[in-house]
């Protein structure tokens, strides 16, 4: 690794052990939304005014700022409550039903969904995460529990949940084709392929907002990418510098992906993993997640000796030959991977043709 890269790693680990630290932190005991806002500083401030969307502030000091923001916080929840996700919703509603601003998730059962939900309401303020000995407490200002109440009890609100849920999932299964697609594209691209029952503005405020905190889908300007995509703009602007339409996906692949929720590895990625099993002391999840990763990599455009490298870190050189017999393994996977800065298309299939 060159120091630039060291560089940029160690001001990643710093940014995020701050803002971890500022998020999880605990903010003060009270149910009212203007003192949790009080404890906070106005860079945070400002921070949760800008993910809302409130413009012509920017001269208004801190007391200015909280009154602001706790007349506009449980206004704006009571607007995204229709374009939340299944997970986030089922929590939400379990707090509601447990009678409980302050509510606790046992420290054994805390995991990143929920770490990851913490750090999405902390952003626009509505609720206040703390990392405490007990585990996890969320404190719901009674403002922001009112809104809770009322809103989550909604029929209509529930079933839309459910259609929410569903946009994510296919949204999800065309990226893993595409890796990043600008969110109109992404949308005309869905109906060919799948029955969406709502518009184009309710699928873009339920990607944007769930990009936030889902862990499978990430936005950047009007762009939407998978998660696995580490830069958004280089795969895009690779795609951009090609006179190349987005692939067609057979119908079958789509639907088996919808169906089993998970990666369907072609051949050259199950040779890699037989490779693996058989050469190497890994069990069969340790090899599929392995693939997975090095799958990845390609996907997202690095050299093949630096994937090489970066797989013989992992695994070791155990073998005589293997580096030549991984290294056509993954010349393999390429050619045979529908990639993302190929709009989807396969090389061996552009060589072909």
């Amino acid at each position: 690794m060159s120091e630039y890269e060291e560089e940029i790693v160690e001001d990643f680990v710093e940014q995020f052990d701050y803002d971890f630290e500022k998020i999880f932190s605990f903010k003060s005991d009270s149910l009212k939304l203007k003192d949790q806002l009080a404890t906070l500083r106005k860079k945070d401030l400002t921070e949760i005014r800008k993910n809302l969307n409130i413009e012509g502030v920017s001269q208004f000091n801190k007391d200015e700022l909280i009154v602001k923001l706790s007349n506009a916080i449980p206004e704006y929840l009571a607007k995204i409550i229709p374009f939340l996700a299944k997970t986030n919703y089922h929590f939400l509603n379990h707090v509601i039903n447990s009678g409980q601003k302050k509510f606790v998730i046992d420290a054994e059962q805390i995991n990143v969904e929920e770490l990851d939900l913490g750090a999405f309401l902390f952003s626009y303020g509505i609720a206040y995460p703390a990392l405490v000995e007990e585990g996890l407490l969320f404190i719901f200002p009674d403002e922001i529990y009112a809104v809770l109440k009322v809103s989550l009890k909604n029929s209509k609100i529930k079933e839309q949940i459910e259609t929410n849920q569903d946009l994510l999932l296919k949204s999800w299964a065309m990226l893993n084709f595409y890796g990043v697609m600008e969110t109109h594209t992404l949308y005309e691209k869905l109906t060919e392929y799948t029955k969406i029952e709502v518009g184009a503005d309710h699928f873009n405020n339920v990607l944007y907002l769930n990009s936030n905190y889902h862990n499978i889908l990430q936005e950047a300007g009007g762009i939407m990418a998978l998660d696995q995509v580490m830069d958004i703009e280089f795969i895009y602007n690779e795609q951009m510098a090609r006179d190349l339409d987005y692939a067609d996906i057979p119908q079958a692949d789509y639907d088996k992906l919808i169906e089993k929720g998970s990666i369907i590895f072609n051949f050259a990625q199950k040779r890699l993993q037989k490779y693996l099993l058989k050469n190497y002391d890994l069990e069969s999840k340790e090899a599929r997640a392995l693939v997975h990763y090095i799958s990845s990599l390609i996907q997202n455009g690095l050299k093949k000796s630096v994937i090489s490298d970066e797989l013989f870190s992992i695994i070791g050189k155990d073998k005589q030959g293997s580096t030549a017999e991984i290294g056509q393994l993954l010349v393999d996977i390429n050619n045979q991977s529908r990639l993302w800065f190929l709009k989807g298309h396969r090389p061996e299939d552009l060589v072909k043709n």
